[in-house]
């Protein structure tokens, strides 16, 4: 349904409609409220519902919280996938039955999404409900018509950032660091300037993965699950004696 209501001197148009979040836009006048709120619930009426194959209410939120529970524990990356799941069951795309799920709904959930984080945040939210979805099929055996996702156009990508650490800023943060108590904060901030490793690797790394004489440090615990070695500056090295 469609209502306009006067706040003020202008008009404000809500759109609800089932299967949809709730649409809101102030207008000046009157008559382009009313026009826009019926274009759109024409519209979104109008988007075609798939076959039922699902024969109970399910709630897209519910397979996402399944997911998080029984798939993700088995992913390297569990804590920050986790916490994505659990915002994605939260918003309202969440809330729909599965039942009725289309593509329209999804574009709607990117282009809402894109007005909040970056583009590559809503890439990994979409392909991440995309698995949940294929997991919902494919292993638990629920019956949905298609997975709607896979006909959403993803958002591209941020461009790379090539911006280097300026020296001055460096400068800054290691003051900052050789301050805290913690007294490997420093060397580890510069340590993983000095070699491009994550934080978790970083934190990982043990004394016999490392070989001062040749350079090299073995990573066994990477991104990708496969080991890679990396070649220790000089100075990296003096950090890793002084330690």
């Amino acid at each position: 349904m469609s209502c306009v209501r006067k706040r003020g001197a202008k008009w404000t148009a809500q759109v609800r409609v089932s299967g949809w979040r709730s649409f809101t836009k102030t207008f000046a006048k009157k008559s382009d409220a009313v026009l826009w709120s019926n274009e759109l619930e024409a519209r979104l009426r109008a988007a075609p519902l798939p076959t039922n194959q699902v024969n109970q209410k399910i709630l897209l939120a519910d397979l996402l919280l399944k997911y998080a529970d029984e798939i993700s524990p088995n992913h390297k990356g569990v804590i920050s996938e986790t916490y994505r799941l659990k915002s994605v069951a939260r918003r309202w795309i969440g809330k729909l039955d599965i039942r009725y799920l289309n593509k329209h709904q999804f574009i709607q959930y990117r282009d809402d999404r894109l007005e909040e984080v970056s583009g590559d945040s809503v890439c990994a939210e979409l392909n991440l409900i995309k698995r949940v979805l294929d997991t919902a099929d494919k292993i638990w055996n629920i019956g949905l018509p298609s997975n709607p996702v896979r006909e959403v156009a993803l958002s591209k990508k941020n461009k790379s950032r090539v911006r280097r650490l300026a020296t001055e800023e460096k400068v800054a943060i290691l003051d900052a660091a050789h301050k805290q108590q913690n007294p490997y904060i420093a060397p580890a901030i510069e340590f993983a300037i000095e070699t491009a490793m994550r934080r978790s690797e970083l934190l990982a790394i043990k004394w016999n993965d490392v070989c001062l004489e040749t350079g090299f440090a073995k990573l066994h615990d990477t991104k990708n699950g496969e080991s890679r070695t990396v070649p220790l500056t000089a100075r990296s090295r003096c950090i890793l004696r002084a330690l």
